[in-house]
């Protein structure tokens, strides 16, 4: 199986709950999700996944 991914950034929840949301209804689901702070760059780090072949692979509810 193969996957698409996504990497994203956000620097409040409240924003990536409802950007999140939005991927959701696309189909894609979070495959981690983390918290990074460093002299360069802050904020929530989420990574989302889709398989590539959505008909033949769906994705778990």
């Amino acid at each position: 199986m193969q996957w698409e991914f996504k990497i994203l950034v956000f620097d409040d929840l409240d924003e990536a709950e409802k950007e999140l949301n939005q991927w959701g209804r696309k189909g894609w689901q979070v495959a981690a999700a983390g918290f990074s702070s460093d002299l360069f760059q802050h904020g929530y780090l989420v990574t989302l996944q889709r398989p590539l072949d959505p008909d033949r692979y769906p994705l778990p509810r």
